[in-house]
């Protein structure tokens, strides 16, 4: 009896540790999908500088304008309308699968702005762990520069 209750209690601990590990795992996982998001769509951006000599002259809010918690599972449901339109559709930039992060971009052309946003916790506040943004410009030569807020990388 004292061993079946030894191994339920170290089971227990023991599958309660981890969670906390398997909750991190998660979390950690929610700010990749943005810092991914961010750099495919800096990508972008700087495609269209090489193939066009500016960055495409556009502002945009967040896309989708609704926030994804009021979405099932808390995820946005891609909509390839809202990718056909501009800026997106100049930039070839789309999201087609569930994505937990909405993008804004602005440009006069020199310069550019993009950034992306959660609301990972549905709290409806931003917390600057959900919030990601690159700035970009060009060089003399004319090549681009982008700085990401999440790290220190050229």
């Amino acid at each position: 009896m004292r061993i079946q209750f030894a191994v339920i209690a170290l089971a227990t601990l023991g599958a309660s540790g981890c969670s906390k590990e398997f909750d991190e795992y998660k979390e950690r996982s929610k700010a990749t999908e943005g810092q991914l998001t961010l750099r495919r769509l800096v990508k972008s951006v700087q495609v269209a500088l090489i193939r066009d000599n500016q960055y495409p002259i556009a502002t945009t809010g967040l896309t989708p304008t609704a926030s994804c918690c009021k979405s099932p599972g808390a995820k946005c449901v891609p909509d390839p309308a809202v990718w056909d339109a501009e800026p997106w559709k100049t930039l070839d930039f789309s999201i087609d699968d569930p994505f937990m992060y909405r993008v804004s971009y602005a440009s006069d052309g020199k310069t550019f702005t993009a950034k992306v946003v959660a609301d990972l916790d549905c709290d409806e506040q931003e917390d600057p762990r959900e919030v990601l943004s690159a700035t970009g410009s060009v060089d003399a030569q004319g090549a681009p520069l982008v700085v990401y807020s999440d790290d220190k990388r050229p």
